[in-house]
């Protein structure tokens, strides 16, 4: 009998290079944002970007508050 378990994990870690893969040359609040609405935890982004779960929150919390002003901060680089 094979292992179910171990086939989430497997399907778990394709999709984190999946995620990785597809953010690759955008800028770190973007990557952030998208990885957020693809249902990603603060956790999982923070491990995946190399980051502490507080940086992942605080960008989170930025574009929350307004999103326009992040988008332009994003811009300028």
């Amino acid at each position: 009998m094979t292992s179910t378990k171990g086939d989430a994990n497997d399907l778990t870690k394709a999709l984190k290079l999946v995620a990785l893969a597809a953010m690759e040359g955008l800028p770190f609040k973007r990557q952030v944002w998208l990885m957020s609405k693809a249902g990603f935890q603060p956790t999982e982004i923070a491990e995946l970007l190399d980051t502490t779960a507080n940086s992942v929150n605080v960008r989170l919390s930025e574009m929350r508050r307004d999103p326009k002003k992040a988008e332009k901060k994003e811009a300028r680089g």
